[in-house]
């Protein structure tokens, strides 16, 4: 576990400052489990990852704020006379941040736009090798991975919401090899 915390500065020189100025500062704080398990045929586990960040970017409205999860779980097993690696994980983050438009003498600020940003992944991979001989290793996996993510933005004008962006996609990848090493020599495969 890990947390940070500073009250930061104001970015902008003195001789400039306006009552817009604040203090640009971070909190973040992130933390990772992990448990496994040992068998007398392999290995089995699962970790857990957080992350939490909130920052004030330099004036009163200017902020983003940003969460992670995410979670693997796994397998390492022989098997067959080689072994068999599997792994599963998804993790999901959400970003929020925010614009502004700051007048020239800096002592006032308008929002001009308010974005959310969620976004998720999930995967999964299987990869069996084995050694055929002293100089010959065999593999052969799949992977698959989804990822989705979402960006809905509202536009402001004279301190009113004007409008709406919204835009988003998913991505599939899936994948499969085969794979034949062969060692020739010590500095040579």
């Amino acid at each position: 576990a890990q947390a940070m915390r500073t009250d930061g500065y104001i970015p902008v020189p003195v001789s400039l400052r306006g009552r817009v100025d604040a203090d640009a500062n971070v909190r973040f704080g992130n933390g990772r489990t992990i448990v496994d398990r040992h068998f007398s045929t392999g290995t089995v586990f699962a970790s857990a990852n957080l992350f939490n960040e909130s920052r004030q970017n330099g004036t009163v409205l200017q902020r983003n704020h940003t969460r992670l999860i995410e979670g693997t779980l796994g397998a390492d097993v022989a098997l067959a006379g080689g072994t068999l690696n599997l792994r599963t994980y998804m993790s999901g983050q959400h970003f929020d941040q925010t614009f502004s438009s700051i007048s020239l003498d800096r002592n006032t600020e308008a929002l001009v736009r308010v974005q959310a940003v969620p976004s998720q992944q999930f995967g999964f991979s299987a990869v069996w090798n084995r050694q055929l001989g002293h100089r010959n290793t065999f593999a052969v996996g799949t992977d698959l991975r989804r990822v989705t993510g979402h960006s809905d933005e509202v536009l402001w004008a004279r301190n009113a919401p004007t409008g709406t962006v919204d835009a988003g996609g998913r991505q599939l990848y899936l994948g499969t090899f085969v794979e034949d090493m062969l060692r020739i020599g010590s500095r040579l495969h």
